[in-house]
């Protein structure tokens, strides 16, 4: 194993026990019915938020985050802020019909509004066709990165881990896929804000270093890189916000993945809670991606690699 070593092996196979475990133990009751798909009405707000959260940071942007700063500057990083758009407009317009129609899933009201089974169905179809390729994707994008550490044949890794996501969803239903992504998004939360921690103890100057080649070097943002631009093709701040906003508003109210997380509870309290406690966590741990990005640039800067490991 190339930079895995064993107790790595072992940290990521009692992992894995322990969400298989967990899914399972959260299953213990017999869910029937729509209690299956949208729980039994004792999830808290604050597990529903860690899954939405959880759900919208895939492998991709866990991978790709930190990159983005390494490689570059923060502009992507205003992309989290079309958050501050789109979590009022769902809390103003959308969430109150949800919770007052009770709906089952987010093509439930399409049939509501418009009268049509058949458009329902399309809208149903549609979106699994999407999942369909986006879980191809996210699925095997970590489990390549894990196959080139282990030596472990890349079909071998995805088969595991899908099984293990199937056993417990299957078993519990919606309640045991929010309490294994609240396990697995707390991980992800312990995990990266620790690792945020010890590279800045690794870095001569500390935050302080990060801080300043956001000035000296332009690492926040390039100088010709502008806050508005008329030209909509051309990358800028306000760009970022606005269009990040609308489509994180577009998957709040329309991805099933999502709005089954909002029919646990026909409370627009809790669903509220859910949304801001979601907005938080994926503004802030945006945030930490991309200061370990920038932090991993600064202290590669101070110490470079020999010209064969480079």
């Amino acid at each position: 194993m190339q930079g895995f070593t064993v107790i790595d092996l072992i940290i990521l196979v009692v992992y894995l026990g322990a969400v298989l475990v967990a899914g399972l133990f959260f299953a213990k009751k017999d869910m029937k019915g729509k209690e299956y798909f949208k729980g039994d009405g004792t999830i808290p707000w604050w597990v529903t938020s860690v899954s939405i959260f959880a759900t919208l940071l895939s492998p991709i942007s866990f991978l790709s985050l930190a990159g983005n700063s390494y490689a570059g500057t923060w502009l992507m990083w205003f992309a989290q802020l079309g958050m501050l758009i789109a979590i009022p407009l769902a809390i103003r317009f959308f969430l109150p019909v949800y919770a007052k129609l009770d709906i089952d899933t987010a093509y439930h009201y399409l049939e509501l509004r418009f009268g049509s089974k058949a458009l329902r169905v399309l809208g149903a179809l549609m979106f699994i066709v999407y999942q369909v390729g986006r879980m191809s994707i996210i699925m095997y994008l970590p489990c390549m990165v894990l196959a080139s550490l282990t030596n472990i044949n890349v079909n071998i890794l995805i088969l595991i881990m899908g099984v293990i996501a199937i056993i417990y969803s299957y078993s519990g239903g919606l309640k045991s896929v929010l309490w294994t992504d609240f396990i697995q998004g707390s991980v992800l939360i312990v995990g990266i804000v620790f690792a945020l921690i010890y590279l800045m103890s690794s870095i001569d100057g500390g935050i302080g270093a990060v801080f300043n080649s956001f000035w000296t070097e332009h690492k926040f943002l390039m100088p010709d890189q502008p806050v508005f631009d008329a030209n909509i093709l051309r990358d800028s701040v306000f760009l970022m916000i606005f269009g990040a906003g609308l489509n994180t508003l577009g998957s709040y109210v329309s991805s099933q993945d999502i709005v089954q997380r909002f029919t646990t509870t026909t409370d627009t309290k809790q669903l509220n809670k859910m949304m801001r406690g979601n907005g938080i966590l994926s503004i802030g741990l945006a945030t930490v991606f991309y200061l370990i990005g920038t932090g991993l640039y600064v202290f590669y800067q101070q110490n470079p690699l020999p010209p064969a490991a480079a």
